[in-house]
């Protein structure tokens, strides 16, 4: 005969619809992250003098490095790069 419903148990006629609308929630949370982003930053202007400050003593191999790194730079940058 007729056995008594539990309560908690998901009516298999009423699911499908539940379902969908969670999968339409979801979906819409979700576009904002999958979506293109139509905002570009501009890009700043560099300063016409860029000082590389290194922290180390002068003469030794990392002011040495910085010096034969910073011609590279400033070509690449298109500005004046001076190590300090």
């Amino acid at each position: 005969m007729n056995e008594p419903r539990n309560p908690r148990s998901p009516d298999p006629i009423s699911a499908e619809p539940r379902r969908q609308a969670l999968a339409l929630l979801a979906g819409g949370a979700l576009w904002p992250l999958l979506a293109p982003s139509r905002a570009f930053a501009q890009q700043a202007p560099l300063p016409s003098l860029i000082k590389l400050v290194v922290g180390y003593a002068a003469g030794g191999p990392v002011d040495g490095a910085a010096r034969l790194l910073s011609p590279a730079l400033s070509h690449e940058l298109g500005t004046q790069v001076i190590v300090e």
